[in-house]
């Protein structure tokens, strides 16, 4: 599934829930949040709660961590896990001296070109905001 670019309004000036929604209604995602480099969610869209998306994005963050010690010559910018019915993918977004990471449940893995378009997107608007 390849995404559309967001429309310019929402990557630049507008919230972060504009670009979940965006990324939920272009992927058929069942949830999707994106949280700071300390963990903490910035926003939240679709099923889960928040306490869960904070549990979730602390082992996602987590999990990058033990990526990024299995190789020495390129950190991790993506990660996709089964978990039941659903995929869990989270993306490394680098912007403005931070890394955000970006978590979607969707139906089945994202592709590279997904991938690709959702960093490309999340950090125009990190770098916008």
């Amino acid at each position: 599934l390849d995404l559309a670019q967001p429309v310019p309004e929402i990557v630049g000036s507008a919230g972060w829930a504009s670009m979940l929604d965006w990324c939920m209604e272009a992927l058929d995602a069942h949830s999707a949040f994106i949280m700071d480099e300390r963990g903490l969610v910035i926003a939240l869209r679709g099923a889960l709660a928040e306490n869960v998306v904070e549990a979730v994005g602390a082992r996602l963050l987590i999990a990058f961590e033990q990526a990024d010690q299995m190789t020495t010559q390129h950190p991790s910018s993506s990660l996709s896990i089964e978990i039941g019915p659903l995929f869990l993918t989270g993306l490394r977004i680098l912007a403005k001296q931070q890394t955000l990471t970006l978590g979607l449940q969707t139906k089945a893995p994202l592709s590279a070109a997904s991938r690709t378009s959702l960093a490309t997107a999340f950090m125009r608007k990190a770098n916008a905001s």
